[in-house]
C-alpha cells in the first residue's frame, strides 16, 4: 500500500518537475519522420526540395512536412531547426 501511495505521488511530481525545468534543459527534438520525396512540379523557377522537419511553439513539437520551394539567392543547404546552447528554439533555415 505504501509502495503504491509512493508511486502515485511520485506521478503526481513529474510533471511538475518537466514545467520547471526552464531553458537550460529543453526538450529533445524527435527523430525526423520518414517521408515520400514527390516529383517537382512543373516550374519555369528552380525547385529545391525543403525536407519535413520538427518545429517547436512552445508547448511542443509539430511536424512540418517537406516542400518544393523556390531556389531564391540560399546556398542549397537546409539547417534543421535545433536548440541553441543557451536554450533559444532556432527554427529551420536556409543557409
Amino acid at each position: 500500500m505504501l509502495f503504491r501511495r509512493c508511486c502515485l505521488a511520485l506521478l503526481g511530481i513529474v510533471p511538475l518537475l518537466n514545467a520547471c525545468a526552464g531553458p537550460g534543459s529543453p526538450p529533445p527534438v524527435p527523430p525526423l519522420q520518414a517521408e515520400q520525396r514527390p516529383l517537382p512540379p512543373i516550374s519555369a523557377e528552380v525547385l529545391i526540395w525543403r525536407p519535413g522537419q520538427w518545429n517547436w511553439d512552445g508547448r511542443g513539437y509539430n511536424w512540418i512536412p517537406g516542400q518544393y520551394e523556390q531556389r531564391g539567392t540560399h546556398s542549397g543547404n537546409w539547417l534543421p531547426g535545433h536548440w541553441e546552447p543557451n536554450g533559444i528554439w532556432q527554427p529551420g533555415r536556409w543557409l
